[in-house]
């Protein structure tokens, strides 16, 4: 009862009561399309748009996951990898073990695809060389320029079992969709969560005529959730019962433990009034 108690609190206080491991984690947030019952991802359109309006983020970031082709001379693996805004990595505050971040440079249109890569990645298929940083790999047959090597991240979401980052290189679009970037961002420490969604609510108004010939759900529009909420989605009720059910468990254990004792004592009754008559 007691093992079972400990191995699911361990497992709820993993996941709902201790924050994300980043710096201002109650207020990393999720960014999304609300189209009631769906919620969507952002578009380029979107995000390009989010970033240039936005006054209420101290940083916002997106990701779309992308699985790539690595090749060298000993031959080609898939691996899976992301694909980021140049703000990707100071948005969790993970600065590479060897290289540089991502600049915003490296997001121009035109410019050799800048890329960084998993700590298991270097080790693994670069041999751990400290002369790899600055060298170019080859990813879906084009080279990308290697500028940092991450440290080793277990148990950080978003960045943990990626093999590869790769710096967006993103323009403007002909057309609103397609809708692939999940949008995420950090709130000022001195703004609500309401303004933040009132900001996002106005620049989405301001952005919907631009784009009405390829996209016409006028009642969609932004809006925010936890970042946390997000990663382990609606377990808090499943989790209370499996917590509850386990305590139970505990307490049938308690009671079983305490009537043995109690039927121990009561045989040897005639025992015990020898011993204190003696």
């Amino acid at each position: 009862g007691i093992g079972a108690t400990t191995a699911i609190f361990a497992a709820v206080n993993a996941a709902l009561l201790r924050p994300l491991p980043y710096p201002g984690a109650d207020r990393l947030v999720r960014l999304y399309t609300d189209s009631p019952p769906n919620k969507f991802h952002f578009s380029v359109a979107d995000y390009l748009a989010l970033q240039a309006q936005q006054t209420q983020f101290e940083r916002i970031a997106g990701y779309a996951d992308r699985t790539m082709a690595w090749s060298d001379a000993g031959g080609a693996e898939r691996l899976t990898g992301r694909l980021v805004t140049w703000t990707w990595f100071g948005l969790f505050g993970v600065q590479p073990a060897a290289g540089r971040d991502f600049t915003e440079a490296d997001s121009q249109p035109g410019r050799t695809p800048a890329v960084i890569v998993s700590n298991s990645f270097w080790q693994q298929r670069l041999g751990g060389r400290a002369d790899a940083v600055g060298t170019t790999i080859r990813l879906d047959n084009a080279e990308h320029l290697l500028v940092g090597v991450l440290p080793p991240l277990p148990g950080r979401p978003f960045i943990q079992n990626q093999q590869f980052f790769v710096a967006a290189q993103w323009t403007a679009p002909p057309r609103k969709g397609p809708f692939f970037i999940r949008a995420m961002g950090r709130l000022r420490a001195d703004t609500s969560r309401a303004a933040a969604v009132d900001e996002l609510h106005a620049i989405n108004r301001r952005l919907f005529p631009i784009w009405r010939a390829s996209y016409q759900d006028e009642k969609a529009t932004w809006s925010i959730e936890d970042l946390k909420a997000f990663v382990i989605g609606d377990v808090h009720t499943t989790a209370g019962i499996a917590l509850a059910a386990v305590a139970l468990v505990w307490l049938i254990a308690c009671t079983n433990a305490s009537n043995l004792l109690v039927a121990r004592i009561t045989s040897r009754r005639r025992e015990l009034a020898v011993r204190a008559a003696l």
